[in-house]
């Protein structure tokens, strides 16, 4: 009798954890995705000009941030792993708690698993992955649960850097402001200023294939669409960042992705300056720039390639609380 007792109390003990812990999940997908269309009101203390903690964390997660991907914003949260495996295991794990618990009328999930191993110039091809390994739609939210390598710098040379990613966005909509008053130099927060560096035979590799997928519209990194007209990218070049597809109306798609920000606007000019001359290095004397200053300070320049319809280079500094670097390359006409 005691022992029954006992064994019963046992029981009770180890299942109480864990579904105050699954309540914990649900909770924080509903505060979430209840915020889609607002992540600003989200957001809290700035990390960097494109990115802020998050005022909801996430059961299980050692980092949750606001980031501005696009025009739009999304809840991120990521943990470091060991390897691939142990990345993939972590996302099962965490899609799993979310459709064992949380799923109701209004929740759809898709439970295909997507493996998509990416080729890379430099690194080996197991060191740049996405696996989709959840993906849940809400009436305004899209949820996703991914194992992610990508290349990163070692102190054995270029190795792969792997986490898993829990991300939640708003499905539709007009570009999302920043969050109010938040501002890396508004919050007193500005990081001093960065050194551009780049590598010519690792950028160069990259130009080569951005360049062959331009030709086939970037079908084959074409991502999740986060709009009618706008795409997550599969490929992000080596140190990029809010790297997306897009095109305007029904016109060409387009590659852009930002290399570099700072606020030290000589710093910025000369990134540009790095980033031309790299490209002028690795397509040939058939590539020659245009520059045409922008309103807001910063320049654009447009490379121009002679003989054959080629793609469309553009290197982009813009001015918005700090300045940016961004390189775009368009599909041909």
């Amino acid at each position: 009798m005691f022992g029954k007792v006992s064994l019963i109390g046992c029981v009770i003990a180890l299942l109480v954890p864990a579904a105050a812990q699954a309540q914990a999940v649900c909770d924080a997908l509903r505060q979430v995705t209840a915020k889609a269309a607002s992540l600003e009101e989200l957001a809290g203390k700035p990390v960097t000009a494109d990115r802020w903690q998050s005022r909801i964390a996430w059961p299980g997660f050692e980092r949750c941030e606001v980031a501005r991907v696009g025009d739009g914003l999304q809840y991120e949260c990521a943990n470091a792993a060991k390897d691939q495996a142990d990345a993939v295991a972590a996302a099962k794990r965490i899609g799993k708690a979310i459709t064992a618990s949380c799923l109701g009328p209004d929740l759809k999930p898709d439970l295909k698993m997507v493996i998509d191993n990416l080729d890379h110039p430099v690194a080996p091809r197991s060191s740049f992955y996405i696996e989709s390994l959840l993906t849940v739609s809400t009436p305004d939210a899209i949820v996703s649960v991914s194992a992610m390598g990508s290349p990163a710098m070692t102190a054995d040379g270029l190795g792969t850097e792997h986490k898993v990613q829990l991300a939640i966005f708003r499905i539709k909509g007009e570009a999302e402001p920043a969050p109010a008053a938040t501002s890396a130099r508004q919050a007193g927060a500005v990081p001093p200023p960065q050194r551009f560096e780049l590598s010519a035979k690792i950028f160069c590799d990259c130009l080569k294939r951005l360049d062959g997928e331009a030709v086939k519209g970037f079908e084959g990194i074409l991502g999740r669409a986060t709009d009618e007209d706008s795409w997550a990218s599969r490929y992000t070049m080596p140190g990029g960042e809010a790297c997306y597809i897009s095109r305007f109306s029904s016109g060409p798609r387009y590659y852009t992705c930002r290399l570099f920000r700072t606020e030290n606007r000589s710093e910025a000019d000369r990134a540009v300056k790095i980033i031309a001359d790299a490209a002028k290095s690795c397509l040939g004397k058939t590539l020659s720039f245009t520059r045409r200053e922008r309103d807001d300070g910063g320049v654009i320049l447009t490379g121009i390639r002679a003989g054959d319809i080629k793609p469309e280079i553009e290197i982009r500094l813009r001015s918005d609380d700090d300045w940016r670097v961004h390189f775009d390359i368009e599909q041909p006409e």
